[in-house]
């Protein structure tokens, strides 16, 4: 079942979700492409690496989760596909990761989410 899924949106939903172990279940999701998950009680160190399984994803949001540390880029290369992606009010740092240069399904939406991630940094 899990691999026919294709959407799934969890926002504003009082859901607590920590580590690897609570997010194994994203990478078994293969055929998703919309994952939605902002405003909730995700826990993470970055951005799950289970995010790169995904490969048929094309709107990803996790903005107001418990999302802290250092971004890796290379969690973001196998989505090639990927159209929407908002990482907002979150609590990474450091420098924007350059292989978010390669996200070329982001088009023009590229040039004005780094405006809003670069608020977000520290």
């Amino acid at each position: 079942m899990a691999r026919s899924v294709t959407s799934i949106d969890l926002s504003r939903n009082p859901i607590y979700n920590s580590g690897d172990e609570g997010h194994d279940w994203i990478g078994k999701m293969t055929n998703l492409k919309k994952l939605c998950y902002s405003q909730t009680y995700f826990e993470y160190v970055g951005v799950p690496s289970q995010i790169s399984a995904l490969t048929n994803l094309m709107e990803y949001d996790c903005s107001y989760s418990l999302y802290t540390g250092p971004l890796v880029g290379a969690i973001f290369t196998p989505l090639v596909n990927l159209e929407f992606l908002d990482l907002s009010s979150n609590l990474f740092f450091g420098t924007i990761p350059t292989d978010f240069g390669g996200l070329r399904s982001l088009g023009r939406p590229m040039q004005y989410m780094q405006i809003i991630w670069l608020s977000f940094f520290m």
